[in-house]
């Protein structure tokens, strides 16, 4: 979760909505291919982090991921599939004088939803596949240089943008587990070249989800996991401003590997907001932040998409 682009894998790639059994098998298709689209969150401050990690406990105030998705569809395909419009944006606030957000990160989506079937009748037992066509845009909103004098990357106001198509197949499993496989290829639209060889070009990713856990003291609980690779683009972790003494570090099998697990749990069933716990492992999702490794367990709250 999840990356798509590095921003895309991580932790949001893993919308996992909690429903008891019988209500997932009476579910339409809408509703279950709904339940796994990505939920907003806030964290609380920077989380549990390991040895190798960038950030520390205390550099943060919160991470908040914002997902709202906008149903769009059109009577002339006699609801064979539908839109979704998705005006993202994460944010971390620094626990630093002025609580600064450095640098937001601004990740708007228009996904297509291919069922093939009818998607207002009930899943059943047997499942069903569908496919997904994304294209998403990435940047900071930022312009200043990519680099600073001294050769490190600008993380306070330099300029990060790029843009991917991401093609998906993914299966509704019975009782509502949930798995996907994509590629996806960043395009020129908005990218910049600085990231050439820094970035990813192309990657596959494997997305899981709605694996109920037993009940505990009334808690019903999910996981679901992300794994992401860079398929090419990223061949090196970092790379100087021409004429620094930084040394340039190539990247290995790990350095364009991404994994994320996320545990998400409420009280009963009716609640909107629920709590989660993620462990993520990889290289930062945060725009311009994407050269930083990042090891760390987070906990905060999600809500439902919509």
């Amino acid at each position: 979760m999840f990356p798509l682009n590095r921003a895309a894998i991580g932790v949001a790639s893993l919308a996992l909505a909690i429903a008891p059994l019988d209500a997932a098998l009476a579910q339409t298709r809408r509703e279950q291919i709904e339940r796994q689209l990505l939920p907003s969150y806030l964290t609380a401050g920077g989380g549990l982090n390991f040895s190798g990690s960038h950030l520390s406990l205390t550099e943060l105030l919160y991470e908040a991921d914002i997902n709202q998705h906008i149903h769009i569809e059109f009577a002339i395909f006699k609801k064979k599939w539908f839109l979704k419009l998705n005006p993202r944006f994460r944010l971390r606030m620094l626990s630093v004088t002025s609580f600064p957000v450095r640098t937001p990160s601004f990740m708007p989506s228009l996904t297509a939803f291919l069922p093939f079937a009818n998607y207002d009748d009930s899943v059943g037992r047997s499942g069903f596949n569908y496919v997904t066509v994304m294209y998403r845009h990435h940047s900071n909103g930022q312009d200043g240089e990519f680099y600073n004098p001294d050769g490190t990357i600008n993380v306070n106001s330099g300029d990060f943008g790029t843009d991917f198509l991401e093609f998906g197949f993914n299966r509704i499993w019975p009782h509502g587990k949930w798995t996907r496989f994509s590629l996806r290829l960043h395009v020129n639209i908005t990218r910049d070249s600085t990231l050439d060889d820094h970035y990813e070009r192309s990657g596959a990713q494997f997305t899981f989800g709605s694996i109920a856990l037993p009940n505990v003291l009334g808690f019903s609980a999910e996981v679901g996991g992300v794994v992401s690779y860079a398929l090419s683009g990223r061949s090196f972790v970092m790379i100087p401003a021409p004429g620094s003494t930084i040394p340039v570090r190539s990247a290995n099998f790990g350095d364009k590997t991404n994994l994320a697990v996320r545990l998400l749990f409420r009280k009963g069933t009716q609640s909107h907001l629920r709590g989660f716990a993620e462990f993520y492992y990889g290289f930062d999702y945060y725009n311009i932040n994407f050269w930083r490794p990042l090891r760390r367990i987070q906990v905060g709250i999600a809500a439902t998409p919509f």
